[in-house]
């Protein structure tokens, strides 16, 4: 098990957010699974998730820190499969460039990410927006339109935290600029598209009041 000191280093790095801090969070994680002998799950998300900031950081050029993320929440997810490790996976390699049409690791993430899903009961009586938002993201890695926007408006009755929202759309920009699109014009593509704008705007920093996008009910 992680020290008291060693997580509480990893967490000032990651509040804190100045240059270096994930270097050297990552530095301390290598550290600790060196000298673990049976390192947990969290364990190897934590350094996936390192180095998926680190990705995003570099506008998602740096392919080897990708990679790295990719191969670190391969590990969580094989030792045992949560519907975060399986998430950020399926994004990941979805950026790789690989898509559930013509990957089987993906379809076998899929078809993991729907049964662990299940357990969680339906949607309409999730009260943690944690369950929600992970069903959204599960929906729009399937492109199932309906599911994903009953999930952001269960979401939005939820009222999240902000610095969760933002953790969300890392996720749901991520899928919307490397997933190979289903071309859909319909009211309920609309709604999504709204929501999603809703979701987007609640994650910025307006110094001139608030804003939100309205939708027009009447076309």
């Amino acid at each position: 098990m992680m020290g008291a000191q060693t997580c509480h280093l990893i967490t000032e790095s990651f509040r804190r957010n100045s240059a270096g801090d994930r270097e050297k969070a990552l530095q301390v994680m290598l550290q600790v699974l060196q000298s673990c002998d049976h390192p947990a799950p969290d364990m190897f998300c934590l350094c996936g998730r390192i180095y998926k900031d680190i990705f995003l950081d570099s506008d998602c050029k740096d392919d080897a820190s990708r990679d790295s993320a990719i191969e670190w929440y391969r590990k969580g997810f094989a030792l045992q499969p949560s519907l975060y490790s399986g998430i950020n996976l399926a994004v990941l390699l979805i950026v790789a460039g690989q898509q559930f049409e013509t990957s089987m690791e993906l379809r076998k993430i899929g078809v993991r990410l729907n049964s662990l899903l299940g357990r969680k009961g339906s949607l309409e009586k999730m009260n943690n927006y944690w369950d929600v938002g992970q069903f959204f993201s599960v929906s729009m890695l399937a492109n199932d339109v309906g599911k994903a926007v009953q999930a952001a408006e269960r979401l939005f009755r939820l009222k999240p935290a902000v610095w969760y929202l933002r953790s969300l759309v890392q996720n749901l920009l991520l899928i919307q600029r490397f997933k190979k699109p289903i071309i859909e014009h319909s009211p309920r593509q609309e709604r999504l598209n709204f929501w999603l704008d809703i979701i987007f705007e609640a994650t910025n920093e307006v110094t001139n009041g608030l804003r939100f996008p309205v939708r027009n009910t009447k076309s």
